[in-house]
């Protein structure tokens, strides 16, 4: 990528985190108006780059999706937290779920040009990325009529870079509503704090499972879910689909199936004899 492009997307990045400590509609007004500004300091730079497609399809593919998926992101997230319904965890957690649906079936109805951006593919790049070279075949609402300095597909990129931010933003908010749900307090994890979790992370799932059999919290009421989600912001780890890993438990050979267990139960007796010596 051009020095130039990158400097415009560094820049951007680091004039938004000034805007962190805003809220409501003057953020997202800020927010669209540095964003705007990018976008048009990004128009002379296409002006340089007219007569030379590789850089323009970079331009359009790469800076102009990053730069206009700040504004679009805001968007949502205004509307997101603005529609946010005042009522238990539980209501709360319905709401962020039914609203992580809607994003994901926007991205279905794109479902072509989202895996051409998510799979990093480029046969199509010089009908999708130089103006005036394409038009969508079906008009759809989330799609507006691009300037002769942009595609269509381009915003289409800018677009699905704000919905997957989004997507994680709602996911983190579930897992947090989860655990004051699970306990009856709002439980934030600090994640700049010194305890993390560095050891193998089929581990953690060991002891998930563990937990959860033998019914050690809310007496024996929760589920392998909400353990999960409590065990991932407690040790600021990330666990994926833990079916694949219990799976991986199963499937040892050489050691014990309970390793990790059996490694601590192992060192908890090793420190009862030590101390008893």
């Amino acid at each position: 990528m051009d020095a130039r492009m990158q400097q415009l997307i560094d820049d951007l990045r680091t004039d938004l985190v000034a805007h962190q400590d805003k809220s409501g509609l003057d953020r997202l007004r800020s927010v669209l108006a540095r964003t705007e500004q990018a976008v048009k300091e990004l128009r002379q730079l296409a002006a340089v780059y007219k007569e030379d497609p590789v850089q323009l399809i970079q331009l359009l593919k790469f800076v102009r999706p990053e730069i206009e998926s700040y504004g679009i992101e805001e968007g949502l997230l205004y509307h997101l937290i603005s529609n946010q319904p005042i009522a238990t965890p539980g209501l709360q957690i319905r709401y962020y779920e039914e609203e992580l649906t809607a994003l994901q079936a926007t991205l279905r109805l794109h479902a072509f040009y989202y895996q051409y951006y998510k799979n990093g593919f480029s046969e199509l790049d010089e009908l999708y990325f130089l103006p005036g070279n394409y038009r969508l075949s079906l008009p759809v609402p989330d799609v507006p009529l691009t300037e002769n300095d942009s595609t269509p597909v381009s915003y289409l990129f800018a677009r699905f870079r704000a919905i997957e931010r989004l997507q994680r933003f709602i996911a983190e908010e579930i897992s947090r509503l989860e655990r004051q749900d699970l306990y009856g307090v709002n439980v934030r994890v600090n994640h700049g704090a010194s305890l993390k979790w560095t050891g193998e992370l089929v581990n953690v799932v060991e002891l998930a499972y563990g937990i959860w059999l033998t019914g050690q919290l809310n007496n024996g009421n929760a589920s392998l879910n909400q353990i999960v989600r409590w065990l991932e912001g407690s040790l600021d780890v990330s666990l994926g689909i833990i079916q694949r890993k219990f799976t991986e438990i199963q499937r040892r050979k050489r050691y014990s199936v309970t390793k990790y267990l059996d490694r601590m139960k192992k060192a908890i007796i090793q420190k009862i004899e030590e101390e008893n010596e």
